[in-house]
C-alpha cells in the first residue's frame, strides 16, 4: 500500500507530467536516470522527516514540517543543490533544470498547504499559517492549530475513538487519485512513444 500511495501519490503523479513536459519543452530526450532523480527531487522537501524521528519528543513537535518546510528559504535553497547536481552528475542542461525543479518544489509546498494546517509560507519572517482552499489563501488562527495539534495527540496516543476511522481511511486509495496518477503515467508512455529515446 505504502508503495502504491508513493508512486501513484500526488507529488510523483505530477513529477512525471511535468517531466514528460519539460523534456519535449526543452528537446531532451527520455532517461530513466533523470525521471528518478526528478522523483527524488519531488520528495526531498520530506527529507525533515528523518530528523523529526529523532527530535519530536524533545521538541514536543507533532509535526515534521515543523522543521524543514519553510518555502521562501528552502525553495532556493534545494533548487541551487539539485541543479548542481543535476548538470555534473546527469549532464542535464542548466535551464531544464532551474525550470523543472522550482515547479516541482513548488508544486510539492502547495499540495502540503492544502493540508488542515497549511504552511508558514513566509517563515522565519512570520510564523502565520496558510492554507490553500480551492484558489485562495487562507490564514489558520492559533487556535485552529492548537486544536489539530491536541487531536493528533490524542489520537497517536490512542485516546480518540477516530482512530479505527482514521487507519481504515489511510488503507482505501482514492479513485480520483488513482485516476490522476493514471493519467500522468499515460502521458510519460505516450511522450516517450512520441518522443523516444533520441
Amino acid at each position: 500500500m505504502f508503495i502504491l500511495e508513493t508512486f501513484f501519490g500526488t507529488d510523483v503523479s505530477f513529477t512525471v507530467l511535468a517531466y514528460s513536459i519539460a523534456r519535449i519543452i526543452f528537446g531532451m530526450p527520455f532517461d530513466f536516470f533523470v525521471l528518478g532523480f526528478c522523483i527524488f527531487v519531488s520528495l526531498l522537501p520530506d527529507i525533515d522527516f528523518i530528523p523529526f524521528l529523532f527530535v519530536r519528543k524533545k521538541l514536543k513537535y507533532s509535526s515534521h514540517r515543523r522543521l524543514g518546510h519553510h518555502p521562501i528559504i528552502v525553495i532556493p535553497l534545494y533548487v541551487a543543490l539539485t541543479t548542481w547536481t543535476a548538470i555534473n552528475l546527469l549532464h542535464v542542461p542548466l535551464d531544464f533544470s532551474l525550470v523543472l525543479f522550482t515547479i516541482l518544489f513548488f508544486f510539492h509546498f502547495l499540495h502540503d498547504a492544502t493540508s488542515t494546517i497549511g504552511l508558514h509560507w513566509f517563515s522565519p519572517f512570520s510564523w502565520k499559517h496558510y492554507r490553500l482552499q480551492k484558489t485562495n489563501f487562507v490564514a489558520i488562527s492559533e487556535k485552529e492549530i492548537e486544536s489539530f495539534y491536541h487531536k493528533k495527540l490524542q489520537v497517536r496516543r490512542g485516546k480518540d475513538g477516530s482512530l479505527q476511522q482514521l487507519l481504515s481511511r489511510s488503507k482505501k486509495i482514492d479513485a480520483v487519485a488513482m485516476l490522476r496518477a493514471s493519467v500522468c503515467w499515460a502521458t510519460l508512455t505516450l511522450s516517450i512513444l512520441a518522443f523516444p529515446f533520441t
